[in-house]
C-alpha cells in the first residue's frame, strides 16, 4: 500500500504542473523582450545617427538636378495616390460598418487605411525632404511645416 500511494505522489507531482503546461517560463522571456523593445522604442536619444547632409548623399548616389525632380514628382504622385486610396477605404469601411452593420468588414477596411495613410507618409516625408533639399527632419516637423504649412522655420528659411 505504502509503494502505490508514493506512487501517486509522484505522479501527481510531476503530473500537476500548470506552470510547465502554459510554458510559463516563455512568457515570462518574452514579456522582457517586450518590456525592453517598448523601453528602447519610447526612449529618448540625442545621437543622431546619420549627419550627411543633402548635397552629400545626392553625390553618393549620383543624382542630377533632373533626377531629383523626377524622383520628387514621383513621390508626390505616390503620396497623393495612397492618401486619396486610404481616404477610399476608410468610407468604404464607414459604409460597411455603418449601413451594412458587417463590423468585421469595417475593422478590415480601416486596417487597411492605416496601412495605406503610412505609405502617404513615407512618400510625401521624401518629397518634402526633396523640396526642402536637406536630410534628417523630424516627423513633427514634416506634419508641422509639409503637411499643415505653418510659417517658416528657422531651418526651412536659409533653404530658400
Amino acid at each position: 500500500m505504502g509503494k502505490i500511494r508514493d506512487g501517486l505522489k509522484r505522479t501527481g507531482r510531476n503530473f500537476f504542473k500548470p506552470y510547465e503546461w502554459m510554458s510559463g517560463d516563455t512568457i515570462t522571456q518574452h514579456a522582457k523582450e517586450i518590456r525592453s523593445l517598448a523601453k528602447s522604442l519610447f526612449a529618448r536619444s540625442d545621437e543622431v545617427f546619420n549627419e550627411e547632409t543633402f548635397e552629400e548623399a545626392k553625390l553618393r548616389y549620383n543624382l542630377s538636378e533632373k533626377d531629383l525632380a523626377i524622383r520628387a514628382k514621383n513621390f508626390k504622385r505616390l503620396a497623393i495616390f495612397f492618401f486619396v486610396l486610404a481616404v477610399g477605404v476608410f468610407l468604404y469601411g464607414l459604409y460597411h460598418t455603418f449601413w451594412l452593420f458587417n463590423f468585421l468588414a469595417g475593422i478590415a477596411c480601416f486596417g487597411i487605411a492605416c496601412g495605406l495613410l503610412g505609405f502617404f507618409i513615407k512618400y510625401h516625408f521624401w518629397y518634402f525632404q526633396i523640396k526642402q533639399r536637406e536630410l534628417g527632419f523630424t516627423l513633427k516637423e514634416w506634419f508641422e511645416y509639409g503637411i499643415l504649412g505653418k510659417s517658416k522655420h528657422k531651418r526651412l528659411e536659409k533653404n530658400e
